[in-house]
Order: C-alpha cells, then structure tokens, then sequence
C-alpha cells in the first residue's frame, strides 16, 4: 500500500482518484484483518490507537488530501474525515464480514471477480 501512495501518477485527478480506491480494495481484500483492527483498537486512545493512527491512518489521510484525491472525487478538504472514514468503511467491511456476506449473499467477496467488482463499485461511488 505505500507504494501506492508514492507511484500514482495519472494526468487525470479522477482517474488518479478512482485508482488509488481501486488499490486500497485490493489491500483490503488482501488484509481484512486491517479493519477489524482499526474498529476493535479505535474506540480507545491508547498506545496501540496511537500506534495505528500514527503508523497508518496519518499518511494515507494527508496523502489522499495532498495529492487531491479528495478534491478530484468533488469534495472540499473540510470534508476530508467525512470523505477519509466513508472510504474505509466502504471499501472494508464487505472483506472483514465476507462470512457474513456469503451467508447473506451468496456472494464471496473474496474471489478476484468479487474484489473487481467490489473495487469499481466503490471507486464510482466516491468518485462520481
């Protein structure tokens, strides 16, 4: 993932925008584990919040503002958290619950069609 935020060049700030989601889907596919941490250590200001929020969180919340990710998807930087925590849980949740989500669904979000899709979905969505 912090390749991504180095090696995202498009010309276009939609398409860099949209790309980056893309990416950030295909890391959380690969890593469910990340959001459930993020929700079980988040609800306390601890060390290990601090550690999460310092090591991870900060970089990619001032990446997204800096390289005008949040501007290119047609919001203002004053709405970079509303915008910055819509995206985890929109790109996360349907990975850290995929039991759930076959259950409910019959839907594994774990295949590569499912993470595509999953992907384009929510780069659309946050990126109209």
């Amino acid at each position: 993932m912090d390749e991504l935020l180095i090696e995202l060049d498009h010309a276009d700030p939609k398409a860099r925008a949209r790309e980056f989601i893309r990416e950030f889907v295909r890391f959380s596919a690969a890593n469910p584990e990340f959001f459930r941490f993020m929700v079980d250590e988040g609800n306390l200001l601890d060390d290990r919040t601090k550690w999460l929020v310092d090591t991870y969180l900060k970089k990619r919340f001032i990446t997204m503002k800096e390289r005008g990710i949040i501007r290119a998807a047609g919001y203002e930087d004053s709405q970079a958290p509303h915008v910055f925590y819509a995206l985890i849980g929109a790109v996360q949740l349907i990975f850290a619950v995929a039991p759930n989500c076959k259950r409910l669904t019959g839907l594994d979000p774990r295949k590569p069609k499912a993470i595509e899709a999953h992907a384009e979905l929510v780069a659309n969505l946050i990126v109209p």
